[in-house]
């Protein structure tokens, strides 16, 4: 790296959340000679199987590289975006247990010409484990450095709440590890006012962004924003000229394009996490409880960063014990500081709090604060600029509820401005643009066109790996690909319709669509009206013969066994594949409720049928890899107890070796 210059890094939990979070920003970062940019993610954004996370690196680096940013500096932890079971891994409870996958991994992994950050370093995969991730996160930042850290925050989505959180355990303990290292962090929300924001793109002047739901972060206020400007190529009066835009369309799987009128605004904003905190680097007593959360840079913390459960940040915080009459708080500085202002964070539960505290520089200052009850208190006080301290004691003199909790402690004697940095983006200051008449048309022309284009992308022509998730099986051949966007479409006009007719149409819907569809196809000169499969949905004009005969089957009537008609000449699904279903479909709730389903040795027709219901966390094993999800034998299961609501064991203990196991 040349003297004299900078690095920056981007972490975001999945790719295009660079475009969110980094933005504006990031172009001028990647335009300016004096600094290195680096973009870290998380995940490989592989929600819906391995397949999209390669598409996804690929859209990656391809946007990445058409905004100026070389593939060298493109970095891919390689973990996954959503996981079996009911936890996440930042909240695994033991930091080594081994998480698995919705697609069924136990690893980090890369791209074919894209390997994930530590199989680049070491040539070997990490296991999901909750110590991995840090491990990993916290080694590229070792190797980095950054004066610049730009990270997601506490936004609507799991990934980033963890990453969040992540982030500045590991910006933390570097600080701490390294006394001269203060780089400026900057946080945004991915959510609120971006990829949710107003989609005011074509007014003219532009619009600043606007927190449509409010703030989500418990300490963060509206008013304490830092605002940077757009540079003009993100800002053009016509979208598709915008150059971010232009970098989204990059994307083919997230349709993030779609909401660039929302994200792209006339300026971009962060909170900023002071760095310089003086109490990072110094040694913090207390009467009783865990003193180490009270300086390690992470003002929150959450016991369960699901999307299912209600978010509670006062986790990660220090509470005296109950028994404990002091309740003191002292910090002692190895050399002597000068105390400009103290910042005390406050996390009690609801109905909980501190009233009042005392406030003790050396023996020359002290001071009795009260406070007012809130449901988070972030405690300023004006230090006076008292110079060589050494020591602050912080004593609870008064409190209510049976739980008080303060998260973090901060002293400052100057806090550092971003500009002092180095950051090549501006303030942000309002204008009063205009566009003549002429350009004005041009504006309506290109709303009306984006909302049509926004519209057939995501609720009509669907791409090939959008309908990959839907015929996982029938999209291997490529001919069927136009047919199947016809169908989809003639689908959607029709469920319009049907929606606009009342409930008993409805319910034909819900029914797969049998009425109408054996009418339509009944229609076809080589489709006759006899037969019916309900693991396809087809009416079909007979079953091919199928099965081999044994005097066993003819004599107890087996159901599934012996020489019958039974296999439908369009999905070669048999007849008891379809006897399962209806099983299924009639006598378990697997169709219409949330639940957790585990099946062996699975058949086509059935498992296609359960992967269209999104509300079903579905995992598949088999002997055979190409057979399942994962390898597993039965006698052998590698998932903890109870985690299924339902498994599925079919025509199997045939096959199996040690029945009494």
């Amino acid at each position: 790296m040349k003297a004299g210059i900078r690095r920056a890094a981007v972490i975001v939990p999945h790719q295009d959340d660079e475009i969110l979070i980094g933005g504006a920003m990031l172009v001028e970062l990647i335009r300016s000679h004096d600094w290195e940019v680096h973009v870290i993610y998380m995940t490989n954004g592989d929600s819906r199987g391995s397949w999209e996370a390669k598409i996804r690196m690929q859209d990656a680096c391809n946007a990445l590289g058409f905004l100026g940013l070389p593939q060298k500096y493109i970095h891919f932890l390689g973990y996954a975006n959503r996981w079996q079971g009911n936890v996440h891994i930042y909240n695994a409870s033991d930091e080594n247990e081994i998480l698995i996958s919705r697609s069924g991994k136990d690893e980090t992994y890369g791209a074919p010409v894209i390997p994930e950050f530590i199989y680049e370093r070491e040539k070997a995969h990490h296991k999901y484990t909750r110590k991995n991730l840090k491990i990993d996160l916290k080694a590229i930042l070792k190797e980095i450095f950054p004066d610049l850290c730009i990270v997601t925050d506490l936004d609507k989505h799991e990934d980033h709440r963890a990453l969040s959180l992540l982030s500045e355990e590991c910006i933390g303990e570097l600080i701490k590890e390294e006394r001269d290292y203060s780089p400026l962090v900057l946080k945004r929300f991915a959510y609120n006012g971006v990829w949710k924001g107003e989609k005011d793109y074509w007014e003219i002047p532009h619009k600043p962004t606007m927190m449509g739901d409010g703030v989500a972060h418990p300490y963060y206020a509206w008013d304490e924003r830092i605002r940077f400007a757009v540079p003009r190529d993100c800002r053009t009066a016509l979208l598709h000229k915008n150059t971010l835009f232009r970098a989204s369309k990059l994307y083919r799987t997230q349709y993030v394009w779609t909401r660039a009128a929302g994200y792209l605004n006339a300026d971009i904003c962060f909170w900023q996490r002071h760095s310089d905190n003086l109490a990072l680097h110094a040694e913090i007593k207390v009467s009783s409880g865990n003193a180490e959360k009270l300086n390690d840079f992470k003002l929150v913390d959450s016991a369960d960063v699901r999307d299912s459960v209600q978010q509670d940040f006062s986790a990660g915080g220090w509470s005296p014990a109950a028994e404990d009459m002091q309740k003191e708080i002292v910090i002692l500085f190895k050399e002597s500081v000068t105390v400009r202002s103290i910042v005390i964070y406050e996390c009690s539960p609801l109905n909980n709090g501190i009233s009042r505290i005392k406030l003790a520089l050396d023996d020359r200052f002290e001071k009795e604060i009260s406070i007012e009850a809130r449901k988070r208190n972030k405690i300023e006080i004006e230090g006076g600029g008292l110079t060589k301290i050494k020591k602050i004691k912080i004593s609870i003199m008064e409190s209510y509820g049976h739980i008080i909790g303060i998260s973090e402690i901060e002293v400052f004697d100057q806090m550092k401005a971003p500009e002092e940095y180095g950051i090549p983006a501006d303030q942000y200051i309002e204008t009063d643009e205009k566009n003549s008449i002429g350009l004005k048309k041009l504006v309506m022309l290109e709303k009306n066109w984006m909302t049509f284009k926004e519209h057939w992308a995501r609720d009509i022509w669907l791409p090939k790996w959008e309908l990959c998730n839907v015929y996982p099986i029938l999209l291997k051949q490529n001919f069927l690909y136009f047919p199947l966007q016809i169908y989809q479409i003639c689908k959607k006009i029709f469920n319009k319709v049907m929606r606009s007719k009342g409930s008993q149409r409805r319910k034909m819907l819900h029914l797969g669509l049998k009425v109408k569809g054996r009418k339509i196809i009944a229609k076809l000169p080589f489709v006759r009206k006899d037969y019916f499969c309900t693991c396809c949905q087809n009416a079909i004009t007979h079953f091919d013969a199928y099965g081999g005969t044994s005097e066993v089957y003819e004599k107890h009537h087996i159901i599934g066994g012996g020489r019958r008609k039974c296999k439908c000449p369009i999905c070669e699904s048999i007849d008891r594949w379809r006897w399962t279903l209806y099983v299924l479909q009639e006598y378990t709730k697997i169709f219409s409720e949330r639940s957790n389903v585990l099946h062996f040795a699975p058949e086509a027709g059935v498992k296609n049928a359960i992967s269209l219901n999104p509300n079903c966390w579905y995992m598949t094993g088999d002997l055979l890899k190409e057979n399942g999800d994962i390898v597993m034998d039965i006698t052998d299961i590698p998932f903890k107890d109870n985690l299924f609501d339902y498994i599925i064991v079919n025509h199997v203990m045939s096959y199996v070796k040690n029945e009494k196991k």
